[in-house]
């Protein structure tokens, strides 16, 4: 016989969906998230996944737009798909996988969309390692994105991209061109 002492209990309610929040789990109703501490922002109808970030709570909807709650941003260039899995990224981004295959990742707060894939079958896991993330679908396919950019300072990043790609566009094709010496990242 255990004893109740010390848990709260919270009135019973509809969940539609379940994310993870920084100090615990967020549970997101047809009308409302309920946050960790019992607070209950509103949000709009259709809502399938949430995840908070440090930017705030990201939500997702049935027809794959994302929201960042109380943001005034919009995530760009979403699929038509249902978010199936939310993850925070590296850098403060968020990547979201879809039900389509879909994958993206975007600034936590909003804004275009920075990187995307897709795997066959529906997104099902997305986890971090270290300066690579995971993705895995329900029929067994997987991608590994590798992360290495945000872990650099900007001027290794230029560096890197002079080295890979010594060519500027120039009169609507590409040229040639050195790494130029006046720049502060110049090596």
């Amino acid at each position: 016989r255990g004893s109740a002492a010390g848990l709260k209990a919270t009135p019973e309610v509809r969940a539609v969906a379940i994310g993870r929040a920084l100090g615990g789990a967020l549970v997101a109703t047809a009308t409302d998230v309920v946050t960790p501490r019992g607070d209950r922002i509103a949000v709009g109808p259709g809502i399938v996944a949430l995840h908070e970030t440090a930017a705030g709570i990201v939500v997702g909807y049935r027809d794959g737009h994302l929201e960042l709650v109380g943001g005034d941003v919009a995530f760009e260039d979403t699929p038509h798909a249902q978010p199936t899995a939310l993850a925070t990224g590296p850098g403060d981004t968020i990547v979201v996988g879809y039900s389509d295959g879909s994958v993206g990742m975007w600034p936590s707060r909003g804004g275009p969309r920075l990187a995307a894939a897709r795997l066959h079958g529906a997104v099902v896991h997305v986890a971090v390692a270290g300066t690579q993330m995971h993705l895995a679908s329900d029929l067994g396919r997987h991608l590994t994105w590798h992360l290495e950019a945000f872990h650099q300072d900007a001027c290794a990043v230029l560096r890197d991209v002079w080295r890979d790609v010594p060519v500027v566009w120039e009169g609507g094709r590409p040229v040639a061109r050195a790494t130029p010496a006046e720049h502060r990242c110049h090596p």
